[in-house]
């Protein structure tokens, strides 16, 4: 599953047939390509409506107050913008407006010649309750055997999108004898009343039993305004580009109260990462290799989650690698541990947790493993680690996935899983644990919406479910992804990637609602996903995650108890998801930008007090904070603020401590250039951090940069 263009679109060759049987035909086609083939990592849709009007926000313990600020004039007529490129690419055929005959549904307005190079604009006033399409059919033998792009200039303008993730505009490409053979870009994100190119990619493996193709572009019941230009096909995709997406404020000023009497010691889970190495096999990387073990001495994380996330469901603890699929029969599951010759390397796991005074977050095999083994897994996991603390087990991962659900905790192979088959055989679990160790929490699995929109919270589904058991379980465990554009980097996309906080906001006070403030709450997985390669606006945007996790937690909002970014070590140089990556050219351990503002993130809150902090300042079109920032009390008992700013100006910072203003005397600032994702050897990180200017009483923190500011004794 991957997304493009901020929009979802998935790549598959067929629908599984356990689409579920109670929806509709036309449902079941767009449930079963949602469900398909997707990757460990669930990937969520962001659905966000981004309005043209600013405001300013003043939030204080969930208090917000918003005043309207100048907003950008709308264009007349949406018919200025991109240049496009010419629309034949590649050798492709020309599927233009004006080079072959589109057909039209009524009510879609056609306008000939108002766009660049007088391209043809075909406008889509969306209705909830209707399906409005602009379609192409092509035979399939005039189409490329190699990946291609189907792409098209867009414009949408006050879109409200339907109740399901398929209920938006779209790009779509479907085959004519076999309609259920399709991929699909829904248009779920954008910023309102801008130009910006739309892709849905397209391999022929998908049409294999087609012998011609729909391209398609669409509303299917939603409100708002969507336009399109410039239909095109190509091998390659257009440039990244990137321009600030949101009207300037009509002031930078942020002033920022500190309450030192609202205090919450920061607990070391705080800043933990997802850490399995088995892609890095190929290297000869792994626990035990002098690099890795380099990188946990020099990075000090104070917590890692092991053996990592989909794997974790098939890991042999007693052989130290995957299960053959033979051991638990499953037939439908999404076996991502597959090769029993590669070793996790536990016991180096386990040695740099002790050397580096770290926790471990183990996640346990539910699908194959015994009650009795879970149990003696415990009792030799515990005396390994020693004196390493096992905080927390985590009682499979993501097993509300068909993909990941089979064995103990779904004989049947439900599609979907059931709570009660998983309560069923991890309740005996849970007990036994709890008997040979009192001290050990153990934590179950809930979606995070909203990828999964029907069952989220639905009375029957799995998260009510889990809820329901009451006191069983110690705590919850969710993955709180935000899944913006995949093919495509655009305005859209940064868009998408800076308001992504307020999303990740929405979902923890979903499950506030439902599960209370105090009962635990693990993530031990979460980041933004979907962008092909990295880019230092993803890294701000998952800082600005993390700060929005830190708020939560200092305000007591609710009782988060380990925070996991995803991930810890990766094999891909340009990967947007990875702390840190193995760059097998020069045979060492590099830094990505994400993994340098990780690096700061550590070393400035381990041994810290998170101190109440409300900042009054500009916000972001969809609300959130357009500048995040976090007071703390160092270890060494100095005050001092983490500043995200997510704005295209600089913004200044006015510090007040208990009603009193405190100058500022250090300042630090990360900022690279927007669209670049420079990797870094370990021993330069640190100088990344650059000595910034201030005056007395304000801190002025550049555009989109990520500051750590220390402030002066009274």
């Amino acid at each position: 599953l991957t997304t493009n263009l901020g929009h979802l679109a998935i790549d598959l060759h067929r629908p599984h047939d356990s689409a579920r049987a109670r929806l509709t035909s036309t449902e079941s086609e767009e449930m079963a390509t949602r469900y398909a083939g997707c990757r460990s990592a669930v990937i969520l849709l962001l659905s966000v409506e981004v309005r043209r009007v600013a405001t300013s926000l003043t939030h204080s313990g969930g208090h917000t107050v918003r005043t309207p600020l100048p907003h950008r004039t709308e264009p007349t007529a949406p018919y200025g913008g991109l240049v496009v490129p010419s629309p034949i690419t590649n050798n492709l055929p020309d599927i233009g407006f004006d080079a072959v005959k589109w057909t039209f549904d009524a009510g879609i307005n056609v306008t000939r010649g108002g766009g660049p190079n007088g391209t043809t604009t075909i406008c889509i006033t969306g209705n909830p309750s209707s399906y409005t399409k602009a379609v192409l059919s092509v035979a399939t033998a005039e189409l490329p055997l190699q990946p291609y792009y189907f792409i098209a200039d867009t414009w949408l303008h006050a879109i409200v999108p339907g109740a399901t993730a398929f209920e938006t505009p779209k790009l779509k490409v479907s085959g004519v004898e076999h309609s259920s053979d399709h991929v699909a870009a829904a248009l779920t994100m954008s910023v309102d009343s801008v130009w910006v190119p739309a892709a849905v990619q397209v391999t022929r493996s998908t049409f294999a039993n087609d012998a011609h193709v729909v391209f398609e572009l669409s509303v299917q019941q939603a409100a708002g305004v969507f336009c399109a230009r410039a239909p095109r096909l190509s091998t390659t995709l257009p440039p990244p580009t990137y321009t600030y997406p949101f009207p300037a404020p009509t002031s930078g000023d942020v002033r920022v109260a500190i309450n030192t009497t609202r205090r919450k010691p920061f607990e070391g889970r705080l800043v933990s990462a997802n850490s399995q190495l088995q892609s890095l096999a190929k290297y000869g990387v792994d626990y035990a290799s002098p690099p890795v073990q380099d990188l946990l001495r020099w990075l000090r994380m104070p917590s890692l989650r092991f053996p990592g996330g989909t794997v974790g469901n098939f890991y042999n603890w007693k052989t130290d690698s995957c299960n053959l699929p033979s051991v638990d029969n499953c037939t439908t599951h999404q076996r991502a541990c597959t090769d029993p010759s590669v070793l996790f390397r536990f016991p180096s796991f386990a040695a740099a947790m002790a050397a580096t005074n770290a926790s471990a977050v183990l996640l346990f095999n539910m699908i194959d493993d015994s009650v009795a083994d879970t149990v003696a897994r415990l009792v030799a996991r515990a005396a390994a680690l020693h004196p390493t603390p096992i905080d927390w087990i985590e009682l499979g991962n993501e097993n509300y996935d068909a993909g990941q659900s089979c064995g103990n905790i779904n004989p049947t192979q439900s599609n979907p899983p059931l709570a009660a088959d998983y309560v069923r055989f991890t309740e005996q679990v849970v007990h036994g644990l709890h008997a040979a160790n009192g001290s050990v929490k153990g934590g179950v699995p809930l979606i995070a919406p909203p990828l999964f929109a029907k069952d989220t919270w639905e009375p029957d589904g799995w998260n009510m479910g889990l809820l329901a058991t009451k006191g069983l379980y110690d705590g919850f465990v969710m993955h709180p992804y935000v899944g913006v554009a995949g093919a495509m980097f655009t305005s859209a996309t940064a868009a998408a990637i800076l308001e992504a906080s307020g999303v990740i906001r929405g979902y923890l006070e979903a499950y506030v609602q439902r599960a209370g403030s105090q009962r635990p709450l693990l993530l031990t997985e979460f980041g933004i996903l979907g962008t092909d390669t990295g880019t230092f606006v993803q890294s701000l945007g998952e800082a600005s995650l993390y700060m929005q996790v830190l708020s939560l937690v200092v305000t007591d909002t609710l009782n988060i108890v380990q925070a996991g970014i995803h991930i810890l070590l990766g094999g891909n140089p340009t990967s947007p998801n990875s702390l840190f990556v193995w760059n097998s050219t020069i045979n060492r351990t590099v830094a990505t930008p994400t993994g340098v503002i990780w690096w700061k993130f550590i070393r400035v809150l381990t041994g810290s007090t998170l101190l109440g902090t409300t900042a009054a300042g500009p916000t972001l079109p969809s609300g959130v904070p357009a500048v995040d920032i976090q007071a703390l009390q160092t270890a060494s008992g100095g005050l001092a603020l983490l500043i995200v700013n997510k704005l295209g100006v600089d913004a200044v910072v006015f510090p007040e401590i208990d009603d009193h203003p405190r100058s500022v005397c250090t300042v630090q600032v990360f900022k690279q250039p927007p669209l670049s994702y420079t990797t870094w050897e370990l021993d330069r990180v640190e100088g990344l951090w650059v000595e910034a200017h201030t005056s007395a009483d304000s801190v002025a923190v550049p555009p989109m940069s990520i500051a750590y500011v220390e402030l002066c004794s009274p």
